[in-house]
């Protein structure tokens, strides 16, 4: 009679805990997914901050940098379960998130959740987040030995002239620096862009950045575009050929954001079209990108217009 006891109480347990969901593997109560950092899987955020944020390696001011993510852009949450910090007079934790394909550490205080790219398909979302981008608003040197961030994204600063060489730090779009030799390399092509490596001052530290990244006072006015001058415009085309499938149009006078241009270092490639010579250059406009011939684009200096 013992053991019969024994047993129904045995029996009783195992149908509490069924009814639970404890005995079955895989199984997820909505309790559990409340909070934590799997509830937030695939979630979106966006970078609240004008200086832009730093995506780093590790969760902690002191990380290495991965990338500098520019005000306003999308990151995708992966993980809220980083250790809690007070930053700049803000209290927050770290949050680790995927931009552009690569993965780090932010903190969350400079974040806003939800996305800000429109829903409504991926070409609108790529034009309306170009729009909200002004090409023709930026910051200019002030002197000959000042340079000031052209990349949207930001320049990594590096110790060594080559993109082998430890981050020093990272500086945001539009930030100030001072150049300290030009010229610290020969003409190489990096990130689809054609320079050399500037030696510069950033934060009282020392390193190198890529020149086309840079505005210069005596250089280029907005290195990171070339613009459209031909009354006609240019035919953005799906390959580098006049009889490329046509994608859109960049009027006159229209601002086009170059993404490569390293055939400039190839005069085998250069050709001649209605008497223009140029190379075919990748380059994006609203949203879109393809190939236009350089010959219809010039470049316009930081002193004059």
């Amino acid at each position: 009679m013992k053991l019969s006891a024994q047993f129904f109480s045995l029996l009783l347990a195992i149908v509490f805990l069924a009814s639970c969901g404890g005995g079955k593997e895989g199984t997820n109560t909505d309790e559990g997914n409340k909070d934590g950092g799997k509830a937030s899987l695939g979630e979106a955020a966006t970078v609240n901050t004008p200086s832009g944020l730093t995506l780093r390696a590790t969760p902690k001011t002191d990380g290495e940098q991965v990338s500098l993510i520019p005000n306003k852009e999308a990151v995708t949450i992966l993980d809220k379960n980083g250790p809690g910090a007070t930053i700049g007079g803000k209290s927050g934790s770290w949050y680790k998130v995927k931009y552009k394909e690569k993965e780090g550490y932010v903190f969350s205080a400079f974040l806003k959740m939800g996305s800000t790219a429109d829903k409504k398909g991926g070409e609108e979302s790529a034009e309306q987040k170009e729009n909200e981008f002004d090409a023709n608003k930026y910051a200019l040197p002030e002197a000959e030995d000042e340079g000031v961030v052209a990349a949207r994204s930001g320049v990594i600063i590096r110790d060594q002239p080559s993109t082998d060489g430890n981050q020093v730090l990272a500086a945001p779009y539009d930030s100030k620096m001072k150049i300290l030799s030009f010229g610290e390399s020969g003409q190489m092509c990096i990130g689809g862009r054609v320079g050399s490596w500037y030696k510069v001052k950033y934060k009282e530290k020392e390193g190198y950045v890529f020149s086309p990244f840079v505005r210069t006072y005596n250089g280029l006015r907005n290195p990171m575009y070339m613009l459209v001058e031909t009354k006609s415009g240019v035919t953005l085309r799906d390959q580098p050929t006049a009889q490329g499938e046509k994608i859109i149009v960049a009027p006159d006078a229209a601002n086009v954001e170059v993404v490569e241009e390293c055939n400039i270092l190839d005069k085998t490639k250069e050709k001649q079209i209605e008497d223009k010579t140029g190379w075919w250059i990748k380059v994006k406009y609203k949203g879109k990108t393809g190939y236009v011939f350089s010959g219809f684009l010039k470049y316009y200096s930081a002193v004059a217009d």
